[in-house]
């Protein structure tokens, strides 16, 4: 990652000079529209004993979100309630989050909060990357503690120490601190979802691979032994129109869903990627690949033109998780079911999806729905595809095992609204879009193409952090020969080299009951 100024890598850079200086008021209106920056002179008051026990007040309090304590608990609880994450495989060890003001990215934010609920952390760190104030190498805030309205969040002063200790170039500066939203604005959902936690705020301007390598090294041999929380804040592409932003912003998302994080890296500094936290994003993919975290999902993405209806010039969110993988060889997920579903399940299971999307794509909200029948309390993974005049609208799924009558619904959101090589669908397209459901079997380790059965088997390909799928009908659908299949595999879908299996690759196969409307 090189050092030349980038106006989305480091975008900040002169922006901090100005504000050293003076900061116009043109200068703060042009940003507030998307939430991206403020005038680093409002700050919310605070007590004055607050200020002597050296607590690092709120910058943007009133501005990227509510100062009221009742309203800000309100909005960021209403955010998680609407959020829908697709179940998670493993442990959850690392996120994207957004940093923009609440009104534009707060709901994108609370996809991947949302599965930090009913969780405990030995602590959580967050890299954000400093939008004011230029420096090289990393600076850690460890002198007393941050300050919301929703109350007091504890800094981990002693992981924060062992974090500086480590390495000359991460070093402790708050005044860099002092007007950073990108952090700050990542505590109230925190403070929300986590019963109580501590954290660790870590800030990076000079984004090189250089500097990215050093700290992901440094972090990851203190915390290996450690069940820590990792969080890169970062926005996505800047002020182009909606159509341009959302092809730059999928490049994006599918570099790192893949984990391809020099492919990202090289990106970024080519401009074919943008993230304004590019620095803590590839730092955060290079710890998550040291603590095994190999299970990577997009959340949700959506960009400023999806609230306030301008389209000229927004500014990409997305919510990334990064969770460890299953042991080899075991199906991802617990031990599945494997009865086969009758015309009543299936009928059941795809009006429960319909109903779904009926009532998600007005309302924000997923209907409860009850088991009638042993078989919908079945375990099993499940994909979802949206048709559109038999043309793909979304496709989403896992192997993560819930009851299908719990699945099903979760994932027939996620195909619509968070496939993101689609806008999200839309309550007036639904009625002229057909769904397919494809119920999973356990999964089955091979050894030999002679063990694959075409327009039966699904493949499921695995190589350290690197994993793909295709489901048994899309062999059918392309007509690839079994070469083809495994080959596009690796290399469309995991970002392996077409003889990844002669190198040590895993393969693995299971069949789908795939039923849909017009059957």
């Amino acid at each position: 990652m090189s050092s030349k100024v980038n106006k989305v890598r480091l975008p900040w850079v002169v922006y901090s000079l100005l504000a050293t200086c003076c900061l116009s008021l043109d200068f703060a209106r042009d940003g507030s529209r998307d939430g991206e920056l403020v005038e680093p002179l409002l700050l919310t008051s605070c007590s004055a004993q607050a200020q002597e026990d050296q607590i690092r007040q709120p910058a943007v309090s009133g501005t990227f979100y509510p100062s009221e304590p009742a309203k800000l608990k309100t909005m960021v609880e209403d955010f998680l309630n609407k959020a829908n994450p697709p179940p998670q495989e493993g442990e959850l060890k690392g996120l994207v989050v957004p940093h923009a003001g609440y009104v534009y990215s707060g709901q994108v934010a609370a996809f991947a909060f949302k599965l930090l609920e009913k969780k405990r952390f030995d602590t959580v760190i967050i890299l954000g990357p400093s939008h004011r104030v230029y420096f090289d190498g990393a600076v850690v805030y460890n002198i007393g503690d941050f300050l919301t309205p929703l109350g007091v969040a504890s800094v981990d002063k002693k992981l924060a120490g062992k974090i500086v200790s480590a390495n000359a170039k991460i070093k402790i500066d708050t005044a860099a601190h002092r007007y950073e939203h990108s952090i700050e604005v990542q505590l109230p959902f925190l403070q929300t979802v986590l019963s109580e936690f501590n954290f660790v705020p870590i800030l990076m301007s000079n984004m090189n691979l250089a500097n990215c390598q050093m700290l992901a090294k440094t972090i990851s041999a203190i915390i290996k032994d450690k069940k820590t929380l990792v969080i890169a804040s970062s926005d996505m592409s800047h002020y182009h129109d909606y159509q341009t932003a959302k092809a730059i912003d999928a490049v994006t998302l599918k570099l790192i869903e893949e984990n391809k994080v020099e492919e990202l890296n090289r990106a970024l500094d080519e401009g074919k990627s943008e993230l304004c936290g590019g620095g803590s994003v590839v730092t955060l993919m290079l710890i998550m690949k040291e603590l095994g975290a190999d299970k990577i999902k997009v959340l949700s993405y959506a960009n400023s033109g999806d609230t306030t209806f301008d389209f000229n010039r927004v500014v990409g969110y997305c919510a990334v998780s990064f969770s460890s993988s299953h042991p080899s060889g075991q199906a991802v997920g617990e031990k599945q079911g494997s009865s086969a579903l009758t015309p009543e399940d299936k009928k059941m299971l795809l009006g429960m999806a319909r109903q779904t999307l009926e009532i998600f794509l007005k309302e924000r909200k997923i209907p409860e729905f009850k088991a009638e029948g042993p078989l919908l309390l079945e375990k099993r993974g499940a994909f979802v595809t949206l048709k559109k005049k038999d043309g793909l609208r979304g496709c989403v799924g896992n192997f993560a095992e819930e009851p299908l009558y719990i699945q099903i619904p979760q994932v027939a959101v996620s195909s619509a609204i968070n496939d993101f090589r689609f806008m999200q669908v839309s309550s007036d397209e639904l009625k002229d879009i057909k769904i397919e459901i494809s119920i999973l079997s356990p999964m089955k380790e091979v050894n030999s193409l002679n063990d694959i059965m075409l327009g039966k088997h699904g493949i499921y390909v695995k190589a350290g952090h690197r994993t793909g799928c295709f489901l048994p009908q899309v062999a059918q659908e392309t007509g690839w020969t079994k070469e083809e299949f495994l080959r596009h595999c690796f290399t469309d879908k995991a970002g392996l080299p077409p003889d990844a299996w002669e190198k040590g690759a895993q393969v693995f196969v299971f069949t789908a009951e795939v039923f849909s409307e017009e059957d």
